[in-house]
């Protein structure tokens, strides 16, 4: 445990008597209960004791370099296979873009119907997302917007657009058959709060103004204009929505988001991601009344309701954007009528919802099942609807149909009642809504319904294993004792962390010194050494 803060007063205090008997009895016990729980989670995982895991065994040398060059034996290691990581990569970026816009049909865009792909924007640095503890470093290789494009349309047909107001540029825009912007936001906008303020909570809901600017200005030149929104959740899009023909969510994709991104452009991928969030028109129909939207302006804390976002826009028919779950294809789906079976006996049964989903386009795509619940009959106060399960289809060719089935258990249905500290599945009739979103004129709805009221709880998770006796000292009885061991140690550990620094210190002072020697002369002997050296030269 790192000796930091409180935790060291503390330590050093017991180690020195320095604190009373109680006060170093309460101290002992608080650090040993601390201690306890990090060594509880480590039994239980079996990261210390007889359960310990085995180490794994990593080749410190990438696959780039070979073994034997180095003067070292075969590893029997076997190699990392990057392929197979960058292909999942792949496959989870192209579930993931959402296709919220796609007015006249005007994408796909296949490779032999375009000449010219004017791109703006960012497409040159693909954003990953947060910086902070989050972040992490790709493995295998990264393909920005720009590299997808081009190796999918063609280096010399896509033109980078860096500026709009230079010579030619509007041009460009203008008569290309596809234009893409590449927009959205960062790790600088929103993500973990990293000093002084960069990332943290997003101060507002829509793009950067310099973005919406580029945006109106393209939309002007360009009927063929498909954004392309980097975020990690909502963005309102009301600034623009009806000035381009084309919306794309892209998230934050990954390393492969490029090349994602290019394939559902030219068609070769279907769309079939969906939104996790719903959109608003506006950021005020997120919170009801009374609710700030600039909470770092007024009182240090805000109150939020327990309905709120997505749950407050449906409790109040609040029509957003998009729905929650909301994501267009390339072609067209129909949803039969939803049916309900009870499986099981006993008053908790497991509940099969089952649809026919019909493919009634022209290309082959998935689709997203979607169920929603709620009651509008029950007492106790409650969410005003649920998400409680979803399902995707597999590949369904024009015409064909499919019966998707989400099972989720009436446990989903229930509430805690605080009174009787016990989960309650109360008596009512229950709406079970399935749709291809959370769409009030969208979805279909089938009844549950329960007779009468049952509660039931949930059984803990097993305990770790107990660090016996750990901060159970009797402090009417506890003595402190000096630790002179531990002590001793500690000192000789400060007087090598205060030589070490002090070496380091003087290092950094003879490099300057060093640095001053040689590019300022006069400040140094050999400033003035190399001042005699040339009148010296001079005189022979």
């Amino acid at each position: 445990m790192p000796l930091c803060n409180f935790a060291k007063k503390s330590v050093l205090g017991l180690a020195s008597c320095s604190f009373s008997d109680a006060e170093s009895c309460q101290a002992a016990n608080v650090l040993d209960r601390a201690v306890a729980h990090i060594l509880r989670s480590k039994l239980r995982y079996g990261l210390i004791g007889n359960r310990a895991k085995p180490k794994v065994k990593i080749d410190p040398f990438p696959k780039f370099f070979k073994r034997s060059q180095m003067g070292l034996e075969d590893s029997a290691v076997a190699p990392l296979n990057q392929m197979k990581y960058d292909e999942l990569a792949l496959r989870i970026a192209r579930h993931g873009i959402v296709l919220l816009k796609n007015e006249g049909g005007i994408l796909p865009k296949r490779p032999w119907e375009i000449h010219k792909v004017a791109v703006l924007g960012t497409p040159e640095h693909l954003e990953t997302g947060d910086q902070g503890s989050s972040s992490v470093k790709h493995s295998g290789e990264t393909v920005t917007v720009m590299q997808g494009l081009q190796v999918k349309y063609g280096m010399s047909q896509v033109v980078l657009v860096e500026d709009l107001n230079a010579e030619g540029s509007a041009e460009i825009v203008r008569t290309a058959d596809l234009v893409v912007l590449d927009v959205g936001l960062s790790w600088e906008d929103e993500g973990e709060f990293i000093p002084p303020a960069t990332g943290g909570d997003r101060s507002h809901l829509g793009l950067r103004p310099a973005d919406v600017d580029l945006i109106r200005k393209v939309s002007k030149l360009s009927n063929k204009v498909v954004v392309v929104m980097t975020s990690g959740v909502t963005i309102v899009v009301e600034d623009f929505v009806n000035l381009v023909p084309a919306i794309l969510w892209f998230g934050y994709p990954g390393p492969q988001g490029g090349r994602a991104l290019a394939d559902i452009l030219a068609g070769d991928v279907n769309p079939a991601g969906r939104m996790t969030s719903v959109t608003p028109r506006i950021p005020a129909d997120y919170v009801p009344k009374g609710i700030t939207l600039t909470p770092w302006d007024g009182a240090a804390e805000v109150k939020y309701p327990d309905v709120h976002g997505f749950k407050h826009m449906w409790s109040e028919k609040i029509k957003p954007r998009y729905s929650l779950g909301f994501g267009l294809s390339y072609t067209t789906f129909s949803h039969g009528m939803p049916s309900l079976e009870a499986d099981g006996q006993g008053p908790l049964p497991s509940l099969t919802l089952t649809v026919e989903v019909s493919n009634t386009g022209a290309v082959a795509g998935i689709e997203t099942v979607q169920v929603y619940a709620r009651c509008s009959d029950c007492t106790l106060k409650r969410l005003p609807i649920l998400l409680v399960g979803f399902a995707r289809t597999a590949m369904l060719a024009p015409g064909a149909s499919a019966v998707a089935t989400v099972v989720f258990s009436a446990k989903e249905l229930a509430i805690y009642d605080t009174e009787k500290e016990l989960w309650l599945l109360e008596k009512g009739t229950y709406d079970i809504m399935e749709g291809p979103c959370a769409d009030p004129d969208r979805v279909k709805a089938v009844q549950f319904a329960m007779a009468e009221d049952v509660t039931f709880d949930y059984p803990g998770a097993a305990s770790p294993p107990d660090v016996q006796g750990a901060g159970a000292d009797e402090c009417g009885t506890f003595r402190c004792r000096r630790d002179e061991e531990f002590l001793t140690n500690l000192s000789e550990a400060e007087k090598i962390a205060m030589t070490i620094n002090a070496c380091i210190l003087l290092a950094v002072v003879l490099v300057l010194l060093t640095c001053c020697c040689c590019f300022w002369r006069r400040c140094c002997r050999c400033g003035k050494s190399a001042d005699a050296g040339k009148k010296k030269v001079k005189k022979a």
